[in-house]
């Protein structure tokens, strides 16, 4: 058994995963996270508007597979695969986030991807 803190950020994955709602990941983000994703010059800022980024997702279907989940009541580090599929088209690449975490919630988080980004970018672009 891990830390309840990297359960509940695995679980609320796996929900993402077979739902494809964001209110899985509402519950694991602070009001002001503060959310780096490679790819990106700034930071999103405020769990509206990371959920708005992850919805902009939106009509790509995740296949997520968090293969190790290390966390402890300050930090969380996440190394997993991921593999999205739209209109027969896909984008896959292994990644690792690191976050600090707050009151059992992200506080800030920074993603790693060993895809280009601008690769990533495009491919959702067209969501």
């Amino acid at each position: 058994m891990g830390h309840a803190v990297a359960d509940k950020y695995q679980q609320a994955m796996e929900e993402w995963q077979s739902s494809g709602s964001t209110s899985p990941l509402e519950a694991t983000l602070a009001d002001d996270v503060v959310w780096h994703e490679a790819g990106l010059t700034e930071a999103i800022r405020g769990k509206d508007a990371v959920l708005q980024r992850m919805q902009e997702m939106g009509g790509a279907t995740p296949e997520v597979t968090v293969r190790s989940v290390l966390g402890d009541d300050r930090h969380l580090s996440v190394f997993g695969h991921a593999r999205f599929t739209r209109d027969g088209e896909s984008c896959e690449y292994d990644y690792v986030e690191e976050m600090d975490l707050r009151d059992d919630k992200v506080v800030e988080r920074w993603s790693f991807m060993d895809a280009v980004p601008e690769d990533v970018s495009r491919f959702f672009a067209g969501s």
